[in-house]
């Protein structure tokens, strides 16, 4: 899976799902070109399928592999050596509104393949949605809250 993040606002400035969490309808592309093109790959996350996004005061966390598939194959997607691009809409695949520019994909610090070891960061890595191999220790900066990946989750260690 591909983990997005994100910050959603009105035309205003105003945070969507302020005080609040909400769940909407987005839909995901990743495009080969920054502008025009077709989507190598889109996916629909649906609020009323059980699969929206939740946004709280402004932030989201989209998953790819758990909305549903509208073009291409993610695995497909991941082994490509072309830059990529994802697009982000609110709304359904009908009536939406896309929003710009498109994003480059890029690499980030941290590989499935990388060997157990310790990190770091502001909040939970279940919440965050970090992946990490087992045995990896996890530092939650903003609680000293310890964590270890275990076979099948992230638990609280002593």
């Amino acid at each position: 899976m591909l983990t997005f993040t994100g910050e959603l606002s009105d035309r205003f400035g105003n945070l969507l799902g302020a005080g609040t969490t909400q769940n909407i309808d987005m839909v995901i592309e990743v495009f080969r070109t920054i502008e025009g093109g077709t989507p190598d790959f889109s996916e629909y996350f649906s609020a009323a399928e059980g699969h929206g996004v939740q946004v709280q005061n402004g932030k989201f966390l989209a998953r790819l592999g758990t909305g549903r598939v509208l073009t291409g194959e993610v695995t497909a997607l991941t082994q490509q050596q072309n830059t990529l691009y994802a697009q982000f809409s609110v709304g359904s695949p009908d009536t939406r509104e896309i929003l710009l520019p498109r994003v480059p994909l890029t690499a980030v610090p941290f590989a499935l393949s990388a060997t157990a070891g310790q990190i770091k960061g502001a909040g939970s890595p279940i919440t965050l949605g970090v992946e990490a191999p087992i045995g990896t220790r996890y530092i939650d900066t903003k609680t000293n809250i310890n964590w270890l990946r275990s076979f099948r989750a992230w638990v609280q260690v002593p």
